[in-house]
């Protein structure tokens, strides 16, 4: 008996000097490897980038942008819903297509599925998002591979108009035009200098930075006004040979008006907007372009 418990006492002397030994080992392992990573660290040359600017707790800046949108940051949904990769999309009162307007060949993508009401427009974000608007106020997110539509919020005027700003604002036309953030619909500007100007049917972001916007006259035929869209101060372009141009996209350094009753008029923003008018058929609601593709 005395025996066994000496066994068994000289065994566990022996568990602990071995434990002892194993956690000295993996400590010193450890400084060992830390000095290894430093003197690495140390001896790389710098790759030439700016800090990064994290700050305490290792969470990143605000990037800034010339102008904050007035949106909260990181607001963007994760909806599933794929980013548009055409250049130009089109759409009549109830289908979305594809446009090719060097050709004027439009693809059918699908029926608007999910709204009620007629589709009044339509805008591509910088990230790809595509929105819609219908004649009841509605807005909604568009998958560009099906056309299903996602409920987002309602905004004060019926959209016959629809376009972003480069920073990443919706803005609404109808009655008059506002800027809502395009997460909750909540109002962040209203363009008072722009009061008068009803918007005929579409709003669009040219790589110059400026909205290109449809407005209705008195007179036959519509006219094509640009808007600063920082502070919405709007400068008369031209008249437009025909009314009703309800769709608005820029492709191949053009700028393409779309009427309800099918013909495409072509502009040239390097030559004082001057126009090419070709019948397409159709009856044009509503067109976008993707920014990403320009």
């Amino acid at each position: 008996m005395i025996r066994c418990a000496q066994a068994s006492a000289s065994r566990i002397v022996s568990y602990v000097r071995l434990s002892t030994v194993a956690v000295f080992a993996a400590a010193l392992s450890t400084a060992c490897v830390a000095e290894t990573l430093e003197l690495t660290r140390l001896a790389l040359p710098d790759a030439g980038f700016p800090d990064a600017g994290f700050r305490d707790g290792g969470v990143p800046r605000d990037a800034g942008s010339p102008r904050d949108g007035g949106f909260r940051d990181g607001g963007f949904f994760d909806s599933g819903v794929p980013p548009a990769t055409e250049v130009m999309y089109l759409h009549d009162d109830s289908n979305l297509f594809a446009f090719d307007a060097t050709t004027g060949t439009r693809t059918l993508i699908g029926p608007f599925l999910g709204v009620i009401n007629s589709i009044t427009d339509i805008a591509i974000d910088a990230n790809g998002r595509l929105y819609a608007g219908d004649f009841a106020s509605n807005i909604y997110v568009v998958d560009p591979e099906t056309a299903d539509l996602t409920y987002q919020f309602s905004v004060s005027t019926a959209p016959t108009g629809l376009g972003f700003t480069p920073d990443g604002r919706l803005v609404v036309g109808g009655s008059d035009l506002i800027v809502v953030d395009p997460v909750d619909g909540r109002l962040l500007q209203r363009y008072d200098s722009a009061a008068g100007l009803r918007t005929s049917g579409d709003i669009v972001a040219l790589p110059d930075g400026f909205l290109y916007v449809t407005i209705a006259t008195p007179t036959p035929g519509d006219a094509l006004y640009r808007l600063d869209p920082m502070s919405g101060e709007s400068e008369f372009i031209r008249d437009l040979p025909h009314d009703n141009v309800w769709a608005l996209g820029f492709a191949n350094d053009r700028l393409y008006g779309l009427t309800a009753d099918g013909f495409q008029i072509e502009m040239d923003p390097a030559n004082d907007f001057d126009d090419v008018t070709t019948q397409i058929g159709g009856r044009w609601y509503g067109a976008t372009t993707n920014p990403v593709r320009w």
